[in-house]
């Protein structure tokens, strides 16, 4: 459970600091935010 906690945590970090998404393996987007439940700031 721990490392799932830190994943999130770390990515809110990435996000603050002006990160933005590229690419995730082919998984849509939002099915990613919702299992995060963040919004992913997307490199358009």
């Amino acid at each position: 459970m721990f490392p799932f906690i830190y994943n999130k945590l770390y990515i809110k970090e990435l996000i603050k600091k002006r990160f933005k998404a590229v690419d995730i393996s082919g998984t849509n987007f939002k099915i990613a935010e919702a299992k995060m439940g963040i919004i992913l700031p997307k490199n358009e």
